[in-house]
């Protein structure tokens, strides 16, 4: 995903082809990317684009079918539920993003600015500028929030994703790290060798975690 579209690579990296509003794109600004069954989920700032032909072709959901706004930041696909957190809201798809219903502060979440979004099962967790919410109901309602009162290195959670039962959030101040789902949380920081405090993204490849900071790629194995 970037500023100017949506880049494919079928050879490792090799070689790439990007789309873009040309192919039907909602936004050339990709701000996140998600892939469940047949299906690609591109967050735009103008819409979520579906795509079920690996990118050749796309379909665009904006509020009209109830997304909480156009404005996208961030989606989740696990199955036939899409979790789409956006500037106005988190919204929840559960018919593969045919339509969907949103949660707002007014429905528990700390904040409707939602960042990053991660689903374990029934469990999803929405990070945000305020801190992190949780659902226990595959985002049916807002189960609870947790802050730097529960161990969070900051409020501002700015990525959050996990495997099973562990969850890293990432931060303006650090990585914050759950072994018990959510419940509390230990942090790392530059003095336990990550690039920078302030991280953007998390990614997870078998046991290795690769965190992009300001100050670099940084992993651990």
């Amino acid at each position: 995903g970037t500023d100017g579209g949506l880049s494919i690579s079928n050879d490792q990296g090799a070689t790439w082809t990007t789309k873009t509003t040309v192919q039907g794109l909602a936004n050339n600004q990709v701000n996140g990317i998600s892939h469940s069954e047949s299906t690609l989920y591109i967050a735009t700032t103008n819409g979520l684009s579906l795509s079920t032909d690996g990118g050749t072709t796309f379909t665009t959901k904006t509020t009209a079918n109830g997304l909480a706004s156009n404005n996208t930041h961030t989606v989740y696909a696990d199955g036939t539920n899409v979790y789409v957190g956006t500037d106005n809201g988190f919204s929840v798809s559960t018919n593969g993003g045919t339509s969907f219903t949103t949660l707002r502060v007014v429905d528990g979440l700390l904040d409707n600015n939602v960042t990053s979004v991660w689903g374990n099962g029934n469990e999803v967790f929405m990070a945000n500028d305020v801190g992190l919410n949780y659902s226990t109901n595959n985002g049916t309602s807002i189960a609870g929030s947790k802050t730097t009162a529960d161990g969070l290195a900051s409020n501002t959670a700015t990525v959050v994703m996990g495997s099973g039962n562990t969850v890293y959030v990432g931060s303006d101040e650090g990585l914050s790290v759950s072994t018990n789902n959510g419940a509390t949380f230990s942090t790392e920081t530059t003095t336990n060798g990550i690039g920078d405090n302030a991280i953007n993204t998390i990614f997870l490849s078998g046991s290795t975690l690769y965190l992009g900071t300001e100050g670099g790629l940084s992993y651990k194995e």
